[in-house]
């Protein structure tokens, strides 16, 4: 069963920033949910203030240059498997 806590989507890095800085140890991000919404819900987790990135611009961001790499923290793992250029550049993933 999950617990309560309070939701927000940040509009900007910079504001999810500060409400994970205000919210302390009882904030969580929440991007893709897989690990969160487990520990939620065999309540190994119970952050009062959950935080969610998913739509951020700058967290979605997947750049492949010949002399850069850029993957955000909010691209989902399917963008990336997906991507021919990153496979070729980085086999390992």
């Amino acid at each position: 069963m999950l617990g309560r806590f309070e939701y927000a989507r940040p509009q900007s890095v910079d504001e999810a920033c500060r409400l994970l800085a205000e919210g302390g140890r009882a904030a969580a991000v929440l991007a893709g949910g897989t690990d969160l919404l487990v520990d939620l819900r065999n309540g190994s987790r119970s952050p009062s203030l959950l935080v969610d990135v998913k739509r951020l611009g700058e967290l979605q961001a997947l750049k492949t240059r010949s002399d850069e790499t850029v993957v955000g923290a909010a691209v989902p793992l399917n963008v990336v498997v997906e991507n021919r250029e990153l496979r070729k550049a980085y086999a390992g993933l």
